[in-house]
């Protein structure tokens, strides 16, 4: 099994004040909410379809959830398979709410990401060079159907990133590029609460990899590397600008997470084996760093296999081992 990342930027509190998240095995997705910190983490079986599930991202409110998910399907034109991106809403136990799956778009190779806005859910993807948002409604609807798309990359590159973080009345929604021979980048633009554009073109950083975008209140903080400095970027609701770009940490972290959990931002990435842990106040004054253990016998990856999120007193952080089925 690999991990959804955990519920971010405070979407989620169950009654124990805990963490929510989701588990897949082949066809079958799993739910698991930890007791108290450093709690076993029982999963539980709600979910079995017919066709193998991948990349699901969870956002729980107190009244239910919205799951989005991959599916395998048929490829049209072809003898193989492709993904569809799915949404599922949950009721507060987790069960599947009427209405079933209901399909967005085809797969782009990335999972599709979810932004809580309090009235209805704001979803980004990305299929081919095309960025896309859409609105769910509390009753599962899309609109627009299929979604629309907000920004194109040039054709030599790809979308390598993507993630989303509501923040107030608006939502920020941010990716990275790369291409070969070509520049790579950050983008970040500003939504709406039903993920129309308010930005007519994206805001543009020169750099390699983006480590994420985390909400506080009516603003949020984009965090992404360049060369060999992590610097963040304030990103307050429009009309307003965006803030300078400041160095957050000197060194090169090669694959990251960030959260906020309204009074600390905190990041986790991979450090040639640990994983480690850092967090910064709100004016970005940094605590010691943090060396999280691990098991000397796992080879520890990176890319999507770990996690970072937030209850009411602490951050929950958590990671998966090669080696682990």
């Amino acid at each position: 099994t690999l991990p959804n990342e955990l519920t971010r930027d405070g979407d989620f509190r169950s009654a124990a004040g805990a963490f929510g998240t989701t588990l897949i095995a082949s066809r079958t997705m799993f739910g698991a909410i930890p007791a108290a910190p450093g709690a076993a983490i029982a999963p539980v079986p709600f979910m079995t379809r017919a066709n193998a599930l991948s990349d699901p991202t969870l956002s729980v409110t107190p009244t239910g959830a919205l799951l989005a998910f991959e599916s395998e399907v048929p490829n049209p034109g072809s003898s193989g398979t492709t993904y569809d991106f799915y949404v599922t809403r949950l009721d507060v136990d987790g069960t599947p709410a009427a209405g079933g799956d209901v399909r967005v778009d085809r797969s782009g190779g990335g999972r599709t990401e979810v932004a809580w806005r309090g009235e209805n859910w704001v979803i980004a993807w990305h299929v081919g060079s095309d960025v896309k948002t859409a609105s769910v409604s509390l009753q599962g609807g899309i609109d627009p159907p299929g979604g629309r798309t907000i920004a194109t990359v040039a054709v030599e590159n790809f979308v390598a990133h993507l993630t989303i973080s509501s923040m107030g009345n608006q939502v920020a929604v941010a990716w990275t590029t790369h291409g070969l021979g070509v520049p790579s980048n950050t983008f970040v633009q500003r939504l709406d609460a039903v993920g129309h554009s308010i930005d007519a073109t994206p805001f543009t950083f020169t750099g390699s990899g983006m480590l994420g975008v985390a909400g506080l209140g009516t603003s949020a903080l984009l965090v992404y590397r360049s060369a060999n400095a992590n610097y963040a970027v304030s990103v307050p609701q429009a009309p307003m600008g965006l803030g300078s770009p400041a160095i957050l940490t000197a060194g090169f972290i090669p694959d990251g997470v960030v959260g906020m959990d309204g009074r600390w931002l905190a990041i986790e990435w991979i450090s040639k084996r640990p994983v480690r842990f850092q967090a910064f106040d709100s004016l970005l004054a940094p605590s010691p760093v943090v060396a999280l253990p691990y098991n000397a016998t796992d080879r520890l990856v990176s890319t999507g296999a770990f996690a970072l999120g937030h209850d009411d007193a602490n951050f929950v952080v958590g990671i998966v081992p090669t080696n682990e089925a």
